[in-house]
């Protein structure tokens, strides 16, 4: 409501909305006013109107102030922030949509649009990849990211690690080392003997680089160490078997086996110092190196009463005090497939010592190894020592102080067949710088003994190939031959052309 007030000769006028400026009064005084009934435009009492192309009842940008809306523009409340489409306005309901339309023109508010990241693997993490979606697709599903390999479900920044090689956790600062982990079941940190009490006959344990104690081993089980034998080490620390297997078989891979002193076995002299395996179980070994192992009984490397399979493996710097300085093996065939028995050392079978058991060589050397009988192997009882075709099974450079430096037979009332086996380079000062037979009989099937020609000297066996009963003999390059009571008959000759 307008009221006019005359003071000293000036006319004011007010309104509910405050004073007035001289030139609104003069509009009010002609009638220029809203409540005059002015149609202009920005006159005193108008009210913003404004454009509503899309005629959902709020305006766009395009404004006027009027005191009553006009066909361009009808409404009288703005905030329309997209003037084509009814749709959109203050008030709308926010739907989820991909382009982000603002339907209630307020942008804070969101109609269910996420950020999903590609999960590939359907582990939960996703990779860097992002989409923004209402709901996940079969590619972009995870609400996290923190996925470093997206090909494996295993792998995660909420996974822990385990031993595999793999940074499971997506956490490059942390290691592996120490651990050793079932396969398909629970993970130990530097606790193999842990490990092997929770694990399952069959189990396949995976051990990371470090160094361990001293193992018990009673039931069947494969243990693996996840690298080369140099970084995963079993240290007996002097004290009892590296490993000891009481029960079942065993398989051992990529590991080095040492500083075991044995276990007491009858007369309390101690066996086994690296692997003792007891009761006939299965030993495999690949890839294993048993060295720095002594014992004051038998087999300082390795003390088996089964079957005995090495692969790739090395045998070396082992001792005993009676018999097997690298092997002791009864009553079952040992195979050595690309092993080397090198540099042990005891009385008997400083490299092998056989009782009752075969030997296979393939692509494996037993040399340099030093005893007083039998530097390279002992034979006791019936054996077949064979090298397989076209593969090199050699039987050099071993040493005895008294008899048999590559092999000492002591087999009553039975015969030992060296058969395609290479014997050179032994060395016996006493006697049988190849073979010495003590009892039984030794036949050699295409075994390689040199040869007797002049040049083959430097490789010839010394003293002399083949020892038995006061008599020396040497024999050719794939001899074959007998030598049983008092005298060897075939292809070998008491001749001997290599200088002794």
């Amino acid at each position: 409501m307008w009221t006019e007030l005359r003071l000293w000769g000036f006319v004011l006028a007010t309104s509910g909305c405050g004073w007035l400026s001289d030139a609104e009064v003069a509009d009010w005084l002609e009638g220029a006013t809203c409540e005059g009934g002015a149609d202009a435009v920005d006159v005193p009492g108008c009210v913003p109107h404004y454009a509503d192309d899309d005629a959902d009842g709020y305006g766009g940008e395009r404004t006027r102030c009027l005191c009553d809306g006009t066909d361009e523009y009808p409404v009288s409340v703005g905030g329309d922030c997209d003037d084509t489409d009814p749709t959109i306005h203050p008030g709308a309901v926010e739907v989820c949509d991909v382009d982000l339309v603002d339907e209630d023109c307020d942008p804070t508010t969101v109609g269910g649009e996420e950020l999903y990241y590609l999960d590939v693997d359907g582990d939960g993490y996703g990779t860097d990849q992002v989409e923004l979606l209402c709901a996940p697709d079969e590619a972009f599903r995870a609400t996290v990211a923190g996925d470093c390999d997206d090909g494996d479900a295993e792998v995660s920044s909420d996974r822990s690690e385990i031993c595999d090689g793999i940074d499971n956790d997506c956490d490059p600062e942390t290691t592996e080392a120490g651990l050793v982990t079932i396969e398909g079941g629970a993970t130990f940190s530097s606790d193999l003997q842990a490990a092997i009490d929770a694990a399952a006959p069959g189990a396949v344990l995976t051990v990371c680089p470090g160094t361990y104690g001293p193992i018990e081993v009673w039931k069947s089980l494969q243990i693996s160490g996840l690298e080369d034998a140099a970084s995963t080490i079993i240290d007996a620390g002097g004290s009892g078997s590296a490993v000891l297997v009481t029960g079942g078989s065993v398989e051992l891979d990529d590991l080095t086996v040492t500083g075991g002193a044995g276990q007491a076995l009858g007369s309390a002299l101690r066996v086994g110092g690296g692997v003792y395996v007891a009761g006939g179980g299965v030993l495999v070994a690949r890839r294993v190196v048993v060295t720095g192992n002594a014992v004051d009984g038998s087999g300082g490397g390795i003390y088996a009463t089964g079957e005995v399979l090495l692969e790739d493996s090395l045998i070396y710097d082992n001792a005993a005090r009676l018999d097997g300085g690298g092997i002791f093996a009864a009553d079952g065939p040992v195979r050595l497939v690309g092993a080397n028995l090198f540099y042990n050392q005891a009385e008997r079978g400083a490299g092998l010592y056989l009782q009752d058991a075969d030997l296979t060589l393939e692509d494996a050397r037993i040399s340099g190894n030093f005893g007083e009988t039998g530097g390279g192997v002992y034979v006791d009882g019936g054996a077949t020592l064979a090298a397989t075709d076209d593969t090199v099974g050699a039987i050099t450079s071993n040493s005895a102080t008294v008899l048999g430096a590559g092999v000492a037979v002591t087999a009553p009332g039975e015969t030992v067949e060296l058969r395609n086996v290479s014997l050179a380079d032994n060395v016996a000062p006493a006697r049988g710088g190849g073979a010495a037979v003590t009892r039984g009989t030794l036949v050699s099937t295409g075994s390689h003994w040199v040869g007797t020609a002049a040049e083959d000297c430097s490789r010839a066996n010394y003293q002399e190939d083949v020892y038995i009963d006061g008599q020396s003999y040497c024999a050719g390059d794939a001899a074959d031959f007998t030598c049983a009571a008092d005298t060897c008959t075939g292809s070998i000759s008491t001749d001997c052309a290599c200088p002794q």
